[in-house]
């Protein structure tokens, strides 16, 4: 994985570009949304789907073992809006979340590969108490 890096951004474009000479590949390009990437990802949508014609999805980091502690990446909620986070490609996250805001939840399945999709589905999602008084309730998901 290349991040954060010098020069990763131009790798994994070009790494793509080569991925997509192969006519039977369908590429697609997911990305979490972290407080470290949060004002980049409208910039990156933009390049992603109107240069490279691709499609790509935002999502949620969610609580795992990893090298990096979950409350050093996640976004709050009022991060988002304070962010004006401008996306029409949001997968996983709750509902809710997104009001205020222009961003959108992405209702295409095609801009998400397969393997994702199962991963995602596999999650558990939970519903608050809060989640049970959301007019939204009976659209969302639920919060990882």
């Amino acid at each position: 994985m290349l991040f954060r890096s010098l020069g990763s951004f131009n790798k994994i474009i070009g790494g793509v570009k080569n991925i997509q000479k192969i006519k039977k590949l369908k590429v697609y390009v997911h990305s979490l949304l972290l407080k470290q990437n949060i004002s980049e990802l409208s910039e990156l949508e933009k390049h992603i789907k109107e240069r490279l014609k691709l499609s790509f999805v935002i999502l949620p980091v969610r609580p795992k073992d990893s090298l990096y502690k979950y409350n050093d990446l996640k976004v709050e909620t009022g991060n988002i809006l304070d962010a004006n986070l401008n996306s029409t490609s949001l997968m996983g996250f709750p509902v809710c979340l997104l009001n205020g805001t222009s961003a959108q939840l992405t209702r295409d399945g095609s801009a998400i590969s397969s393997a994702m999709k199962y991963y995602l589905l596999s999650q558990k999602f939970i519903k608050t108490k809060e989640c049970k008084k959301c007019p939204e309730e009976k659209k969302c998901l639920g919060k990882f």
